[in-house]
């Protein structure tokens, strides 16, 4: 099985894609009527670990063998030492949140 994320803006827009080898400690979980959250680890060394890219509320998607397998935002970064632990929740609890210009 190959995963694949895939970031974009909060609009989007494509940013970056990392391939196997660039992330680490993927998790996903959803249960029926819930919504489903994700995590993982990128290495801060990485060019395209940027604070662009990392922004709360970038989208991201996870894919296995092209297929995707989950939808969601950033919540939450926790930056260590030389890697950032990334937090996501499915797209359907952005309406949960109150979206305002100036969280962006």
């Amino acid at each position: 099985m190959i995963t694949t994320i895939k970031l974009y803006s909060n609009k989007f827009a494509p940013l970056v894609t990392f391939f196997e080898g660039e992330f680490d400690r993927v998790k996903r979980k959803s249960a029926v009527g819930r919504v489903g959250d994700a995590s993982f680890r990128l290495r801060l060394d990485s060019e395209k670990a940027t604070e662009t890219n990392l922004q709360h509320y970038n989208r991201v998607e996870i894919l296995e063998d092209g297929v995707v397998k989950f939808v969601g935002y950033i919540v939450k970064k926790e930056i260590n030492l030389d890697t950032v632990d990334l937090k996501c929740k499915g797209l359907v609890g952005i309406l949960q949140k109150r979206v305002l210009s100036g969280d962006y």
